[in-house]
């Protein structure tokens, strides 16, 4: 039968120790005026800030002043981190600014009471979690890692329960270097992403905690950032210019969804300017903040305060930056020193007023309020229920984070039923990547998982382990070839690869790219992939290939050395059966013809550190998860036709599904994922009849919703996932334009555990908002005319798995559901 994984949390009966650092008001301090849990929230706030001496503000105004070891360093000004705490007030430290990506890192493991090592959860990375389809993981995920957050704030082993993502940006390009952040090129999952990232985060209610926030997001990066360094630019660099409708259409979506819906108390503006403005100093922003009813903080990006004058020269100096970030943007954090060392100065020179400066500092002083900092935490569940011992680690989260593991593997060819795989079948597993335990923890592997050593990953399975953990003797694991470097890929490596490939009935081959500095043979370390002036050492180093924060990739498709080898076993291996298993980011372009020569293909991402177990597991048939395909994959000659720079989507050739019109077909589009079995989807009732939207309104007994009735059915034996995908596209206008827009998303469901020959029952409601369209000024509206709207589960090539529904929108005009926010 379907089901759904639950998260139970267990009362524990020892409250956990917190250090006087961490918390205020607490051990007969409470004689402050701002302690008085009588007050409401925003009178306590203003007590504590008319307490301080207005020259110090900018220190609360300062994310990461504290160091590592939660120690404070002097205040130099030659040092870039201050003091912001004040022993006579007894307000405590506070470091905003924990980077929460998969997983919590600038963390260490701890030994709880007992002598045990607990370390953080790894999750997969994001383009996983996109690929999950599962908002249910995404949101539970959110929720172990802010309990971790918790659990390591009581011990002092971190000093801030914020964290800084999600990253929401999307996937619009595949070059962009921070897809393995972000994840997926669709508007609408990515908020539903940033959403169910926002309340398994901040939301307590599960634990009947409703005063008090578990931690607090900081969405990343508003907005319109997807370029680090290309066509001459870079991100401290890049002034994209983009009209309203693709503002409403694509870039703001997300982080309107995540506010307006999952009540996001954070943001982190952006490096880039938009229309000539600096995003972190933008009106226009910030009144869009408003509109979607924020009441949250923002921080600057690091430092992109002063890249506002220093890079854009949209201002003169640090002090006008300071100024503006403050008066223009609400921008009330800085990550870096601009605050640090210039708003003092732009108070005394009148540029900005002291009251400005306390309104901002309020809104970051009052989430630390709201977090239980200043009132007695033994009364307060976030402390007594959650402890080291239980919340590190947990049993509960590693088998969610596997679970996720399996639901984004997708299958995206499987001819002639190639797999699964039998037991018993003699398998070769090559390529560079079938040893490689650590890929599968990036982008960012600094979390420790297996021990305090950040390169620890001896607990990490890699997938040709994996591979033959279930397999048996039978499989054979062989690399062949480095993935890059042709001096590190020895005769000896390629023969014996060669020979198993000879010996072997079924070949799964392992190809990908990475970010910098994943194998340590390349003598590359994250820090100095951050420098990317120079990607040499010992080696000549592929940088056109690799993908990470301030990088973006120059070409696609894989590594030159990688496509050679794949020739030398495609030919070794005639007549057998081959898998291609593909590990990365962002996508990787593959060619018709060279996707034609495999039987199947598997897309892995970097799929966390039980990605190799997943992969493993399902090409078996052991677990029949799989997910969709949350961006579209190009050939790789998509490079050669389109500048990173252009952020307007329907610029030819296009990009994302929505938007391609390129003379080359997509390779795989959004969405597009097989099974191990066959399912059905059909339309039930009188949704099959179509579907009538009337705006006319209340007066003019107007209906803007419809239930549509689908039966999604397993058509196999054997037990699996499914994932349901509702688009719509207009086919006639009476009078809007659709600008080219190809479909759009507007509804996701997973299935879970549905046994064979099982058929599921779902009611869908269509609101006449999801079929909405953008006009030229931004505005969302109701556009009259028809429109078809369809559900599929993925096999693009199935008579059976969509079902479609014509729908027509009337009224006496175009009506206007969200007017564009500035």
């Amino acid at each position: 039968m379907a089901s759904l994984l639950l998260f139970i949390s267990s009362s524990k009966s020892q409250i956990p120790f917190a250090s006087p650092s961490q918390t205020s008001c607490q051990d007969g301090k409470g004689s402050f005026a701002w302690c008085d849990t009588e007050l409401s929230v925003d009178e306590r706030v203003e007590l504590l800030i008319e307490s301080l001496p207005k020259e110090t503000l900018a220190n609360l105004m300062t994310a990461r002043g504290v160091q590592n070891d939660g120690t404070i360093v002097p205040d130099d000004p030659d040092n870039a981190y201050y003091p912001q705490y004040y022993t006579d007030l007894d307000v405590p430290v506070f470091n905003w600014g924990t980077n929460a990506l998969h997983s919590l890192n600038q963390v260490s493991c701890v030994v709880d009471d007992s002598g045990v090592k607990r370390c953080p959860t790894n999750f997969p990375s994001g383009p996983s979690m996109a690929a999950s389809f599962d908002t249910e993981s995404v949101k539970l995920a959110a929720r172990f890692i802010a309990r971790e957050l918790r659990a390591l704030y009581q011990v002092n082993a971190t000093h801030g329960l914020d964290i800084w993502g999600p990253v929401i940006n999307l996937s619009r390009d595949p070059r962009w270097g921070r897809i393995g952040e972000g994840g997926t090129e669709d508007s609408y999952w990515m908020g539903e992403v940033g959403i169910a990232w926002s309340d398994g985060f901040q939301n307590a209610s599960y634990m009947n905690e409703n005063k008090f926030l578990q931690g607090v997001v900081t969405l990343k990066h508003m907005a319109v950032n997807s370029l680090e360094n290309s066509d001459g630019l870079s991100r401290g660099t890049i002034d994209v210019q983009v009209e309203k409708y693709m503002l409403a259409d694509y870039y703001l979506k997300p982080f309107k969804m995540a506010i307006e819906q999952g009540n996001a108390k954070g943001v982190m503006c952006s490096y880039n300017s938009i229309n000539g403005v600096p995003t972190c100093l933008s009106a226009d922003l910030a009144k869009a903040r408003e509109a979607w009813g924020f009441d949250g903080y923002v921080t600057s990006d690091t430092d992109s305060l002063d890249d506002a004058w220093n890079l854009h020269g949209y201002v003169s100096d640090g002090k006008e930056s300071s100024a503006k970030a403050i008066l223009e943007g609400k921008c009330g954090v800085n990550s870096g020193n601009t605050f640090y060392n210039n708003l003092n100065d732009a108070v005394e020179e009148g540029l900005v007023g002291v009251d400005d400066v306390k309104r901002e500092l309020a809104k970051s002083l009052k989430l630390r309020f709201e977090l239980g900092l200043f009132d007695p935490i033994e009364d307060q569940v976030l402390w007594t229920e959650i402890s080291v011992e239980e919340d590190i680690g947990s049993d509960e989260a590693q088998k969610l984070s596997r679970r996720i593991s399996e639901q984004s593997l997708v299958l995206l060819k499987n001819s002639e039923s190639a797999l699964p795989l039998s037991v018993g079948t003699r398998v070769a597993v090559v390529g560079p990547y079938v040893k490689n335990s650590e890929v599968l923890t990036q982008p960012y592997p600094f979390a420790p998982m297996c021990s305090n050593d950040s390169h620890d990953f001896s607990c990490v399975v890699s997938i040709g382990d994996a591979i033959k953990g279930v397999g048996g003797e039978e499989v054979r694991v062989e690399e062949g070839i480095d993935a890059f470097v042709e001096e590190l890929s020895t005769d000896v490596m390629l023969s014996s690869a060669l020979e198993a490939v000879g010996e072997a009935e079924t070949v799964v081959m392992v190809l990908g790219i990475e970010t910098c500095g994943m194998n340590p043979d390349h003598n590359f370390g994250m820090s100095r992939c951050h420098n990317q002036a120079n990607l040499t050492d010992t080696y000549e180093y592929p940088d056109q290939f690799l993908e990470l924060e301030a990088h973006d990739r120059v070409e696609i498709g894989l590594p030159g050395i990688q496509l050679k080898f794949a020739e030398k076993v495609l030919d070794a291996a005639v007549g057998k059966k081959v898998i291609l298993a593909l590990v990365n980011a962002g996508a990787v372009g593959l060619g018709s013809d060279f996707v034609e020569r495999f039987d199947a293909v598997v897309e892995a991402f970097y799929a966390g550190p039980y990605g190799g177990l997943a992969v493993g597991d399902s090409i078996f048939g052991v677990v029949n998860r799989w997910g969709r395909m949350p961006y579209s994959v190009y050939d790789p000659g998509f490079v050669n036709q389109t500048d990173m720079a252009e952020h307007d989507l329907r610029v030819w050739p296009g990009r994302t599904y929505k938007y391609y019109f390129g003379e080359e077909e997509l390779v795989w589009e959004f969405g597009e994922g097989l099974s191990l079995v066959k399912w059905s989807c059909d339309v039930k009732g009188e949704g099959g009849e179509g579907l009538v939207f009337d705006t006319s309104g209340e007066e003019g007994g107007g209906e803007v919703k419809n239930v549509v009735e689908l039966s999604v059915g397993n058509l196999g034996e054997r037990e699996g996932d499914v994932v349901v995908l509702g688009f719509f596209k207009p086919v006639r206008l009476d009078f809007a334009d659709d600008h080219g827009l190809k479909k759009e998303l507007f509804y996701v469901k997973r299935i879970s555990d549905v046994e064979g020959g099982e058929v599921v029952e779902l009611e869908v409601v269509v609101d006449a908002k999801d079929l909405g369209l953008v006009d030229d000024d931004g505005n969302f509206i109701a556009a009259r005319g028809d429109y078809e709207v369809w559900f599929e589960t993925g096999d693009r090539k199935s008579d059976v798995g969509r079902a479609s529904v014509k729908a027509t929108v009337i009224g006496d005009d175009d009506v206007v559901l969200e007017a564009f926010p500035y």
